[in-house]
C-alpha cells in the first residue's frame, strides 16, 4: 500500500510472510509446545523470545501508524529496551507483571540475561518492517493481522503458580515433606544479631509455629507476610514503610526455626535479600534459574532418613542455643528503675501548677498538672528524692522529644529570681549533655556477651562515660555524681538504664521495646539565686 506523499505505511509489513511465520511460531509454541514435553523447556522459552521480537516491534510500528524510519525506530527501541530491562532487572519484570494484572493479563516474567540473545531477531524484524513491497490495498487484511497480532502478544497460557518473596525453601527430595516454621516474635537489631542470632534468640521468643506440606520439588516462601505467619510482617527493609503490624526489625532481616521429621530444629537467619518472583514448582531449567540461591532441603547422602539444609551463601544456620552464658563479667542492673514519663502535651516553657505530688508504689512520682483550669494526671518515673517539687508549686515545663525539663522560679520582692528547683531528664539518646555533665553510653564490660531477659529481649549492659578533665569516669546505672555548674549551683547526675537492646519484645516494657542504644540520665540542681 502506498500512502500519501509516497511514504509507505508500516501496516504493509503485516502481510509479509516472515511476519506471519513468526506469528504462527509464537502461537504454536505458547499454546502447543509449552508444557507438552515435546521439546526442552529452555527451547520453548527461547522460541517465544525470538518469535515475539519479530512480531511485537513490527506490530507496534503498525499501531503507531509509522510511515518512516523515525517512528519505526521509536517502536523498535521501546520493545527492545523493555525486553532487555525485564531480563536484567527484577523490579522491571515485577512491575510489568503487576501492570499486566491491572488489565486482566496473567504474565509471569523471570529475570534471565540469557534471553538477551533473542535481540538478534530485531534486524530481521526491521527488514520486515521496512521492506518496500508494492502490494494492493487490503485494509481488511491489515486489520485482521493487527487483531491477530495483538491477541497473540497478550494471550498466554495460564502461568504456573508463583510466590513473590525474598526468602524461600526448596524441597529437593522426591516426596512431600511436612515442614514446621516458627517465626521470631521479638524485634531484632539485624546488624548486632547477624553473628550471634542463635544465642540472642532462645526457643521461647519464637511463635508456636505453622506446619506446611511442601510437595516434591515445590517451594515454600519464608516471608511471613506471604504465607500468613501469625506474628505479622517482620518489617520492611530499611527505608520502607506501610507493612502489616508485627515485630519491626532494624534492617531487612528475619529469623525462623525450621523443623521436620529427620531434620532437627534449625535456626535460620537471613538479611538483605531482594524480593523476587519464584515458581511454586521447580520443573524445568527456567524454574531452576528462578530459585537459584534458595534454601535447599535435601536427603543426607549417607542416611536417607535424615534431612539436611543447604543454605548456600544467602542464609545462616545454627542449632538453637538453649543454655546461654553471657560471661561472668556481666553486671545486670535489672532492679534499677528506668527514667521515664507518661505522655504529656508538647509543653515548651509553659507555666502550670502541680496540684498534687505523691510517690507511687512502683517508685515513680504521680503529679496532677493544672493548666488553665484543666487537670491532667501524669507520672514521672525518677527516684522520689530526685523530684524537687512540692504540691501547689507553679512550674514551667519543657517536653521536647526525649528530654523533659521542669523548673520552678520564685520571684522575690527586690525583683530578683530564686530558682528553687530544676530537674532535667533524658531518655533514649546515646549521649546526654547538661550543665557540668557530658555523658555518653559506653560498653565497659568487654567480656560480657550480653544478657537474655525473661521478657524475650537481649540486652548488652553499659554505663555512662562521664568526660572529666583527667579522663573518663564510668557511671553505672544507679550511681550518682555531683559537680558545680558554671553558675555556681550544685548539680547531681544520676544514671538510670544504660544498655543496648539487640532483641526486644513489648513485654520488656516502655523504653526497652525498641532495638538500639538507650541511656537514661537525670540532673537535679540545688536552689540558687538567678
Amino acid at each position: 500500500m502506498i500512502e500519501r506523499g509516497g511514504e509507505r505505511s508500516d501496516r504493509v509489513a503485516l502481510r509479509h510472510p516472515v511476519w506471519w511465520a513468526a506469528l504462527a511460531l509464537l502461537v504454536i509454541n505458547d499454546h502447543v509446545l509449552k508444557g507438552a514435553d515435546l521439546v526442552p523447556a529452555w527451547l520453548t522459552g527461547k522460541l517465544s523470545d525470538f518469535a515475539g521480537l519479530v512480531v511485537a516491534p513490527v506490530l507496534l510500528s503498525a499501531l503507531l501508524g509509522s510511515r518512516g524510519p523515525r517512528r519505526r525506530a521509536f517502536a523498535f527501541a521501546a520493545v527492545g529496551g523493555w525486553f532487555a530491562a525485564a531480563n536484567l532487572f527484577a523490579p522491571v519484570a515485577a512491575a510489568t507483571s503487576t501492570a499486566a494484572a491491572w488489565v486482566g493479563l496473567s504474565w509471569t516474567l523471570w529475570v534471565d540475561p540469557t534471553d538477551l540473545v533473542a535481540l538478534a531477531a530485531l534486524p530481521l524484524a526491521w527488514h520486515v518492517a521496512s521492506a518496500d513491497r508494492a502490494l494492493a490495498p487490503r485494509a481488511w487484511g491489515e486489520r485482521l493481522a493487527l487483531g491477530l497480532g495483538v491477541a497473540a502478544c497478550v494471550a498466554s497460557p495460564p502461568p504456573d503458580p508463583t510466590w513473590n518473596t525474598a526468602a524461600f525453601l526448596v524441597n529437593r527430595t522426591d516426596e512431600p515433606i511436612e515442614v514446621r516454621v516458627r517465626w521470631v516474635e521479638a524485634s531484632v537489631d539485624c546488624d548486632a544479631a547477624e553473628e550471634r542470632f542463635a544465642e540472642l534468640l532462645p526457643r521461647d521468643v519464637f511463635e508456636a509455629g505453622t506446619t506446611f506440606t511442601v510437595g516434591a520439588h515445590e517451594t515454600l516462601p519464608l516471608d511471613r507476610s506471604v504465607v500468613g505467619g501469625s506474628a505479622g510482617d517482620p518489617g520492611p527493609p530499611a527505608g520502607d514503610a506501610g507493612t502489616p503490624s508485627g515485630p519491626v526489625h532494624r534492617g531487612g532481616c528475619d529469623v525462623v526455626i525450621l523443623g521436620a521429621e529427620g531434620l532437627p530444629e534449625t535456626v535460620v537467619y537471613w538479611s538483605g535479600l531482594t524480593e523476587r518472583m519464584i515458581p511454586d514448582l521447580v520443573s524445568d531449567d527456567e524454574d531452576e534459574m528462578a530459585v537459584e540461591g534458595g534454601l535447599d532441603l535435601r536427603r543426607a547422602e549417607d542416611d536417607d532418613a535424615r534431612l539436611e539444609l543447604d543454605p548456600g551463601p544467602r542464609y545462616r544456620l545454627s542449632p538453637p542455643v538453649d543454655i546461654y552464658d553471657g560471661g561472668a563479667a556481666c553486671r545486670d542492673y535489672g532492679s534499677i528503675t528506668g527514667f521515664d514519663w507518661s505522655d504529656l502535651p508538647p509543653y515548651v516553657g509553659r507555666r502550670v501548677r502541680l496540684a498534687e505530688v505523691r510517690e507511687t508504689v512502683d517508685g515513680c512520682v504521680s503529679v496532677t498538672i493544672e493548666d488553665d483550669g484543666d487537670e491532667r494526671r501524669a507520672f514521672v518515673c525518677v527516684p522520689p528524692e530526685d523530684f524537687p517539687f512540692l504540691p501547689n508549686s507553679r512550674v514551667e515545663i519543657w517536653n521536647v522529644e526525649n528530654e523533659l525539663r521542669i523548673v520552678r522560679d520564685l520571684e522575690l520582692d527586690d525583683g530578683s529570681t530564686w530558682r528553687t528547683g530544676e530537674l532535667v531528664i533524658s531518655r533514649g539518646p546515646a549521649r546526654f549533655e547538661e550543665g557540668p555533665f557530658d555523658v555518653s553510653l559506653v560498653r565497659v564490660d568487654a567480656e560480657c556477651q550480653g544478657v537474655r531477659m525473661a521478657c524475650g529481649g537481649f540486652r548488652v549492659p553499659a554505663a555512662g562515660g562521664l568526660e572529666l578533665d583527667d579522663g573518663t569516669r564510668f557511671v553505672h546505672p544507679g550511681d550518682v555524681v555531683e559537680r558545680d555548674a558554671a553558675d555556681g549551683r550544685r548539680a547531681r547526675l544520676r544514671v538510670g538504664r544504660a544498655e543496648t537492646m539487640w532483641v526486644t519484645h513489648p513485654a520488656c516494657g516502655a523504653g526497652r521495646d525498641v532495638p538500639g542504644p538507650r541511656l537514661e540520665a537525670l540532673v537535679v540542681y540545688e536552689e540558687a539565686p538567678r
